[in-house]
């Protein structure tokens, strides 16, 4: 347990204190050094001050995002407060809702539909790397577990390698495609690999501008994606070798159908499986591919 380490400071709309103290036990049961005005102002104390020294005594601040903490006064003051102060800021998407300017170059923690997978980002990234699986599960005692797991970590490396763009949304879609390539030796690098509170949009760029081939999965949710709009535009203007595959049949707004007119496609929501499975896996070279082992063949026994 983290005891010598200052705690990270909790920023929160009332409307969400009860997320924000569900959260702060959560975090202090797993490990971590988290400060909560619910838990620690003391009665008496001076609510400014305490406020105040408690983020200059902080090294981070988790900011609880929602409609209602974009429009706190007290959390905007907080967080530009942290910012001045050089804290490193844990942006958690609580909810659906405007991000603050100033927070917009952090990519979040997403919280809205897998409390267990937010909360294990979380502390991992307040440094409590060696919680167990058992706190992590607890922590999500009230939470299905529908969301899949990532299926490797993203390519790090010097090799040629390939970027692939899409929708987290479709996760479940797309987690076996991109699973199916890594097993056939493709390197890939997706956005998974990004640090939460990492500056994603530097982050992102730095990867697709290294990439040797870009991917991208369409569906409804794709094209309705900045993110992935922005992706498309970026390797477009890069001239990366470029594929698409469809995942549904998926009208493409105006912008894109004219970028992507004359793109190399796959649309797998109409073709056999067995196609789709020899086209995509010769769309990569062999550039992008790690040597895979041959399997030894057994002696014959005479």
């Amino acid at each position: 347990m983290s005891t010598l380490r200052p705690p990270a400071f909790i920023s929160y709309s009332r409307e969400d204190a009860d997320f924000a103290l569900r959260l702060a036990q959560d975090l202090r049961g797993a490990g971590a050094s988290v400060w909560l005005d619910q838990l620690d102002i003391r009665p008496g104390s001076m609510w400014d001050s305490a406020i105040e020294d408690a983020i200059v005594g902080a090294t981070h601040m988790v900011v609880v995002l929602s409609p209602s903490s974009h429009k706190s006064n007290n959390v905007r003051n907080e967080i530009s407060f942290a910012l001045a102060a050089g804290k490193i800021v844990i942006p958690v998407l609580y909810k659906d809702s405007g991000i603050p300017f100033s927070l917009r170059r952090f990519q979040c923690v997403d919280f809205r539909t897998d409390y267990a997978r937010g909360f294990a980002q979380a502390l991992a990234l307040l440094g409590e790397t060696k919680a167990t699986e058992t706190k992590v599960q607890a922590a999500d005692r009230h939470v299905p577990q529908d969301n899949p797991q990532l299926p490797f970590e993203a390519y790090v490396g010097l090799e040629p390698y390939v970027f692939a763009s899409y929708s987290h949304k479709d996760d479940v879609l797309v987690f076996p495609e991109l699973m199916s390539l890594h097993q056939a030796g493709v390197r890939i690098w997706y956005d998974e690999g990004v640090a939460p509170a990492a500056e994603w949009p530097e982050y992102i760029a730095g990867a697709l501008d290294q990439a040797t081939s870009f991917l991208v999965f369409i569906s409804r949710n794709a094209v309705q994606s900045r993110n992935v709009r922005n992706e498309i535009g970026m390797a477009l203007k890069r001239d990366k070798p470029f594929l698409a595959v469809h995942l549904e049949d998926t009208p493409l707004p105006l912008g894109l159908e004219l970028r992507m007119g004359d793109i190399q496609a796959i649309m797998k929501w109409k073709v056999a499986e067995d196609y789709y499975r020899r086209k995509i896996n010769s769309a990569f070279p062999a550039s992008v591919r790690d040597q895979l082992p041959i399997p030894r063949q057994r002696e014959p026994i005479y």
